[in-house]
């Protein structure tokens, strides 16, 4: 009898567990997951260095269409592994996602270049930046659908 109650206790755990995990992938991929293969419009906009060279954030803009109302920006922290060649390791995950109008990203003029949908990115220390007037700390990031 004892025996059987073990096996029934443990059985009960393990389905549980089973639906628990079930519904953490299911919640996970409804709400959290960015899927960009939505978007029929993307391009790189921006990069930069952390000041002590160990991280680098590309920011990326996705549009459904080109003259889309509303762009996202996405941006991509890349850990600083540099390989033989000198090429950035692609140990990477994403830190910010942001839904805009864009009509709100602006054109700038840098040494007579004409930079369409200019996003400010600018490091506060290591593990800080700041991207689209946003406080970005690496370790956190920053989604809109969250925060």
């Amino acid at each position: 009898m004892n025996k059987r109650k073990l096996i029934i206790i443990l059985s009960s755990f393990i389905l549980f567990l089973i639906l628990a995990l079930s519904i953490y992938s299911y919640m996970y991929n409804k709400y959290y997951k960015i899927d960009t293969a939505q978007f029929g419009f993307a391009f790189f906009a921006r990069a930069a260095i952390s000041p002590d060279e160990q991280h680098n954030i590309h920011l990326t803009i996705y549009r459904a269409q080109r003259e889309s109302d509303i762009s996202y920006i996405m941006g991509i922290l890349n850990f600083a592994d540099i390989d033989h060649l000198g090429q950035w390791q692609r140990d990477s995950r994403i830190i910010f996602w942001q839904r805009v109008d864009t009509s709100s990203l602006e054109t700038k003029v840098i040494d007579d270049l004409i930079l369409d949908d200019w996003i400010d990115l600018d490091w506060i220390d290591n593990d800080t930046a700041v991207i689209n007037g946003i406080v970005v700390n690496i370790n956190t990031g920053f989604d809109y659908r969250r925060d």
